[in-house]
């Protein structure tokens, strides 16, 4: 349904430390999940925590069938 990955750096084009689908197997299930107009799903996952100090950017893509670029959303946190 989706993947996350974090990326040092504000701007997410720095060096990848974590990617949630690293060393995992998937099967491909097709499922049909339509929304209503401002309709929401949400979904909850434990991510990778850096150890090292700075600020870092994490991403998550939707794994969703066709449209390409697929849809994604990042936001920024910093590890102090």
């Amino acid at each position: 349904k989706y993947d996350i990955e974090i990326r040092q750096g504000k701007d997410g084009k720095g060096k990848r430390v974590w990617l949630w689908s690293e060393g995992k197997m998937f099967t491909q299930a097709l499922v049909d999940m339509p929304l209503a107009p401002n309709a929401s799903n949400s979904y909850s996952e434990k991510a990778f925590a850096p150890k090292e100090a700075g600020i870092y950017t994490a991403r998550v893509t939707l794994a969703t069938m066709g449209r390409t670029p697929r849809a994604y959303g990042m936001t920024r946190f910093t590890v102090k």
